[in-house]
Formats: structure tokens, sequence, C-alpha cells
């Protein structure tokens, strides 16, 4: 995949990473990591990925950004990323309402929507209210009429997702992402 030398590949790598706002904790996260019947059955293509928590959901979201990235910097396509879990989302979304806020509500949905792919962790973390669904079902609609890309990972399926929040939020991720089932054991009780 390195046309370039390797460093310098490397190089335009992290510095493309560094702008996906993808933390530090799986700015290494690669394909390698994972065995090949998975990444067979899981691909690169746009993803909905759902099950129990502590199951690598948000590890395989990483691997797929830096491939994405890799991808772009290889094809110098430019491809703009960002990475954000949905309660900090609604967090900034919120933010933007306090008296002296410097980022307003439409600047902060204007950067998660112009952007080529978005990757949402941790969608359903949250019980969402009415200003959440909303907030939420503006973004994604934004982004599905737009034709961009987007990646999800949750704990709950889009059956839960469509009585939580909306049927017309569940049927558009159905349309943009392949839905898929992660099992498992929680990882991070083992250690």
């Amino acid at each position: 995949m390195m046309s370039l030398n390797n460093k310098a590949f490397l190089f335009f790598v992290e510095k493309q990473l560094d702008k996906t706002d993808l933390p530090n904790k799986w700015k290494s996260a690669s394909f390698d990591d994972f065995p090949d019947d998975i990444l067979n059955k899981l691909g690169t293509d746009p993803l909905f990925v759902f099950g129990n928590p502590g199951i690598g959901k948000t590890h395989y979201l990483a691997a797929m950004i830096r491939h994405v990235i890799e991808l772009s910097v290889e094809n110098k396509t430019g491809e703009s990323v960002l990475f954000v879990p949905v309660p900090l989302l609604l967090y900034k979304l919120r933010c933007s309402y306090d008296k002296g806020s410097e980022e307003r509500e439409q600047d902060i949905i204007k950067r998660y929507t112009e952007v080529d792919w978005l990757f949402l962790d941790d969608f359903g973390a949250d019980r969402p209210g009415e200003w959440a669904r909303n907030s939420l079902y503006l973004i994604i609609d934004e982004l599905y009429r737009n034709e961009r890309k987007l990646s999800i990972s949750s704990n709950i399926s889009l059956n839960q997702i469509a009585e939580l929040y909306d049927d017309r939020m569940a049927s558009r991720i159905m349309e943009m992402c392949h839905v898929i089932k992660f099992t498992g054991e929680d990882k991070r009780k083992r250690k």
C-alpha cells in the first residue's frame, strides 16, 4: 500500500489521524488486530455494529478509520473523517446554548455533517429526550441526504433505536450502513 517512503507515509497518516478526533487509545488500532474471518465478514464499508459492551466495536471502528486514512494518503483523495462518541456530541451541542459559548449549535452540526465519513461511537448510551432525538436525527438525515458515509457502534440494535429514537432514523441508518452484530466476551472483564 505504501508508494511513499514508509516514514513519510506514516507521518502523513498520523497527521490525518490527529484531525479525526480519534482518542489516543485507539490511534494505533489496525485491521491486523482482528482475525481474517472477522475482516471478511465486516469489510470496510460503512457499518452499524452493535452488541454487548467490551467486545471490540469501537476498536474495529478505529481500525476502519486508520484504513480509510491510509487509503486517503496513499491515493491522495483527502477524504475527511471524524470520530465522536454520541454522548460527547450531545454534550457539545448542549454547551453551545450556554451564554458566552464560543461554538454555536449550527457550527457543530456543520462540522459533523460536512465530513466525508462520520464515525459515531456509543450510539444509544444515553436515554434520549426529544431534544437529543431531534439533534441526532438532524445530523444523520443531513449525512443521508448528501450521500456522506456513516459508521456507528452501539450496544443496542436498530430495532431498539427505532423504539427509543425514531423509525425514520433507524431506516436511514439501515440504508446507509451494513448492519452487523458483534458477539463475544467483554474483553475488559478479563483484565
